[in-house]
């Protein structure tokens, strides 16, 4: 732009550069300029912007994290088309982002329900409803005063845990090339993928104000990636919906399997990620919203069938069959 006083063509900082080392939320991203679109891979990819123009050549830091919010091509999702139809994006800079969440309007009647209440009382009463919670609501500035003191902190990967996440992303390689054989996959595993599994596990350590990252948190990690890869995967049109408790379950579980999360500590190389850690286990089918009661009946009902085993006095839960037989391709996925 021109300087109203010296008439002299000057630089003034958009959004990502008065972002540095902050976040940046874009809305409507899909409407986004072509040229500002082009100028955020390289925002993505290495947290700077270059400017070449009105003889003005120069590089800005955007030390960045994006959250982007997007809408479908057509207005409302169309769940009988694939995500790539639905989403108006390149996969180049679709690939750039770590995880990727589907938000879904669907018609629930408890939850519009209370969205109206919700909306109808903040426009009679101008302010927001009470929590109306027992459990401990922590203010703007307590959050900002967590965020601030956990920023300091530069956790660093363990040689142990790098082992491990190279051994998991070689397995999630795998089980993406089992997939394309079936046509069943939609995000693909790429080092952009590894990447993003580092930065959030160190992002959960400086959440426990530590210095090291430690294999739960990679562990936490891959089942954020795991789980924004099945909100994209989701198909009302394939009957998954009426599996009972114990298909959704052992569905989880062989996911797990495949990625290679929740493997016992202390796991052989060639084991291909099928012996797994009971306790993670558990803790990960509890976390999807399934009861203790549930699980068990789910443990016992596929040791009886012969699917699996528990071992180490019930510490370990070893699958009888690789994670590489696709010989039930109904409970392959999530």
């Amino acid at each position: 732009m021109r300087d109203p006083v010296t008439d002299e063509m000057v630089l003034e900082g958009g959004a990502l550069v008065l972002a540095d080392n902050g976040i940046c939320c874009i809305d409507e991203f899909d409407k986004m300029d072509e040229n500002d679109r082009t100028a955020i891979h390289e925002v993505m990819e290495q947290q700077t912007i270059s400017i070449s123009k009105a003889g003005i050549s120069t590089t800005l830091n955007a030390r960045t994290s994006i959250l982007a919010a997007a809408n479908p091509i057509y207005g409302r999702y169309n769940p009988r088309i694939s995500p790539v139809e639905n989403i108006n994006l390149p996969a180049a800079l679709l690939s750039r982002f770590d995880i990727i969440f589907l938000l879904l309007d669907v018609p629930n009647r408890e939850s519009d329900e209370q969205l109206a209440k919700h909306v109808a009382f903040v426009h009679m009463n101008n302010r927001h409803p009470d929590i109306g919670t027992d459990n401990v609501v922590f203010s703007p500035h307590e959050v900002r005063s967590y965020v601030a003191q956990a920023r300091t902190y530069r956790p660093v990967v363990p040689e142990s845990v790098t082992e491990y996440m190279i051994r998991t992303y070689v397995r999630m390689r795998d089980q993406q090339q089992r997939a394309e054989k079936k046509g069943k996959q939609f995000t693909h595993t790429t080092p952009r993928t590894l990447l993003g599994v580092v930065r959030l596990a160190q992002a959960l350590a400086r959440l426990r104000f530590s210095e090291v990252v430690t294999q739960d948190d990679v562990d936490e990690a891959l089942r954020l990636i795991e789980a924004s890869k099945d909100s994209l995967n989701i198909d009302y049109g394939n009957g998954r919906r009426g599996l009972n408790a114990s298909s959704r379950i052992y569905n989880l579980v062989k996911a797990l399997a495949d990625s290679g999360a929740c493997r016992a500590d202390d796991a052989e190389d060639d084991e291909l990620g099928v012996e797994l850690s009971m306790r993670k286990v558990k803790e990960r089918v509890i976390a999807k919203g399934f009861t203790e009661d549930q699980w068990m009946n789910a443990l016992e009902e596929y040791t009886m069938l012969d699917v699996w085993q528990t071992t180490g006095s019930g510490t370990r839960l070893v699958f009888v069959t690789t994670a590489g037989d696709d010989g039930n391709d109904d409970m392959d996925d999530l």
